[in-house]
């Protein structure tokens, strides 16, 4: 019986560790914004590519364009990986429906955006027009 109520104790210490919490998908919005495809991609069309935690990667297509993938679950390789194997359909295109390969295992993705250049210098907010105007004189 004491065996039994020990047992019992551990469970509950356990599930009220447990979080209920449902996790934040941190690109949540990138399944309403229209989906992108990179032609050739088998033939060089990903010049590189920048891993975005575990959970997205951005690639660099030609003429400098940038792509978000985000991944149905987690791609737990990826923060670390120095290469990546593309998975493209017949024609060698990649879309949302495509996949990585990072170390042997296959990240599917859930969407494919395209996303501002990450390595452009950010733009300095316009003055607004009424901070602008020196005051006038009393």
């Amino acid at each position: 019986m004491r065996v039994f109520a020990a047992s019992l104790a551990a469970a509950a210490a356990l599930a009220a560790c447990a979080t209920t919490e449902p996790r934040e998908e941190p690109f949540a919005a990138d399944r309403d914004a229209p989906q992108a495809s990179i032609a050739f991609a088998d033939f060089g069309a990903v010049r590189s590519f920048r891993p975005l935690g575990d959970d997205a990667v951005l690639l660099e297509g030609t003429r400098r364009r940038w792509y978000r993938a985000t991944f149905f679950g987690s791609c737990p390789d990826l923060p670390f990986a120095e290469s990546i194997a593309i998975d493209s359909d017949a024609a060698g295109r990649i879309d949302r429906f495509s996949a990585i390969i990072v170390r042997g295992r296959r990240c599917v993705f859930r969407s494919l955006v395209e996303v501002p250049d990450p390595n452009a210098p950010a733009v300095a907010a316009e003055p607004d027009a009424a901070a602008a105007d020196p005051e006038e004189p009393r």
